[in-house]
Formats: structure tokens, sequence, C-alpha cells
């Protein structure tokens, strides 16, 4: 079904028993929130192994969303104040234990104070739920996938972080398409006819294998999210991104340190 994009009136008019998710800090979460939301830091979802950021294991996971109350078949929207990049992780990372139903807020938390929107200070009360992770590997990168790929061509890896860290190093052939080009000034997404002319014109072809990494896989989640929003199936995250990839003495293209003359 992949992930959908909506404004804060789809809540009510779906008529769905929809889970939201805030995966900001706590303490902005206590501050205010979208009413019936639940709190769950990006933190706390996001596995840190040294420089590395991974996702959960089954188990936790499981345990996270049995205590939020979500069920297998729950619509789950999920939102941030960082344009979505945390908020696409989440979402990600329930895409990877076979979650079907996924929505992402349009705007940030921010603008959507800004436009009007309700808050509330009161956490819901929740019934606990019983949760199964189900391992969708389609839609993971690991350091061993990627070699292949890359080795043979066979699709195209896409480098979501800023020029600069892009030329101080990345992955033999990956392309670089900086997930801010992307943002919208209001929203969280640029409107999806441009979106697909900024994919198309980075060599992003509907039905090409597309895996997104970064330095940690974060804010190569938002490529993931736009590309899952415009309907591509074939869309994997390396989540471990390029500080894993570094550390093990991959080959990389420092094209910055070329031009210096180093």
């Amino acid at each position: 079904m992949g992930i959908k994009l909506v404004d804060s009136r789809w809540i009510d008019a779906s008529g769905l028993e929809v889970r939201i998710i805030d995966v900001r800090r706590r303490v902005d979460y206590e501050e205010g929130h979208i009413p019936g939301a639940s709190s769950l830091p990006v933190t706390v979802f996001v596995k840190s192994i040294g420089r590395l950021k991974d996702a959960p294991e089954p188990k936790e996971f499981e345990e996270l969303m049995s205590r939020l109350g979500v069920k297998n078949d729950s619509p789950v929207l999920a939102y941030d104040d960082q344009w979505g990049v945390y908020a696409a992780r989440l979402l990600w990372t329930l895409e990877l234990y076979g979650h079907k139903d996924l929505y992402l807020l349009d705007r940030n938390f921010s603008i959507y104070v800004q436009d009007g929107g309700q808050v509330s200070r009161d956490a819901p009360k929740v019934e606990r739920s019983v949760y199964t992770a189900r391992m969708d590997e389609r839609w993971l990168s690991t350091k061993s996938s990627i070699s292949k790929v890359l080795k043979a061509a066979s699709g195209l890896v896409v480098d979501a972080g800023e020029r600069m860290d892009f030329l101080n190093g990345h992955m033999p052939g990956a392309v670089n398409l900086p997930w801010r080009m992307c943002i919208s000034k209001d929203r969280n997404f640029l409107p999806e006819e441009r979106l697909k002319q900024i994919f198309k014109e980075h060599g992003v072809a509907e039905g090409t294998e597309v895996t997104s990494y970064c330095k940690d896989g974060m804010t190569s989640s938002y490529i993931y999210a736009a590309l899952r929003i415009l309907g591509y199936e074939k869309v994997r995250l390396y989540s471990r991104g390029y500080a894993e990839w570094e550390e093990s003495k991959q080959p990389i293209v420092a094209e910055f340190q070329e031009l210096m003359g180093s």
C-alpha cells in the first residue's frame, strides 16, 4: 500500500481508528501534540550502535507497538518537526516489519499549529495490543546487498546527504540527491509532479531498483518516503548508512580531496 501523505483533516474524515505517533522529543510532546497522539521519540525506536543507526530487534519493536496500542492492521500516522525525516524513519521501520497502512503528516508540527491545528497536552489512554513483527527484507539494504548492486550496476544508489558531504566521500557510482531538494516552503514535500521531475533528473525512473543512503540512514529515510509516496515499489534503505560503509573499509570516492589535489 505504500506511504500516503495526508493533512490533519484526514484523521477525522477517514473514519478509521488511526494510531497517531509523535516522534519528537518527549519534552516537546508534553508541551503540546496532536490530540490522540502517542509519544515515541526517535531515540527510542532507532537503535544506536556506536555511530550506526539501526532498526530495533523484532521483539523490541513488537513491544513498542504493543505498548502504543498498534495492531498489525492499524492505520498509523506519524509526524515530527523535522520535515518528516524522523517520521519517515518510523514508517520505514514499520514497512520493514510488515506494516501496510501508513501515513505521513504533510507538514511540520509547528506549521500545523500555525495553521490552526488543535493541540492537546493529554496523553491518550491506550489499550495494549498484540503486535507481531513480520520481517519484509525487500525494503532493507545491507552492506552485502549494496556491494552487489554497485558491482553489477543493477540498480541506482542515491546519496541523500548534502553536496559537500557527498564530495568528501561517497560510494562509487552513487548519485547525489540532497534530501532538502525535495522540501516545499511550508510542506514536508514538494508537489508530486515536481518530485517526479527531480527524481527523473537524477536518473530515478519507475521500475528501477533504488537504494537510498546517507551517513546514518536518517535523511535517506526522507528520500525513501518520497519514493514510496510516489508509488515506487523497488525501494530500499541502507539504514546503517555511510557510517558502516566507511568503518568497514569499503571502496569510497572522495571528489573534494581529488579537486584539492590531495
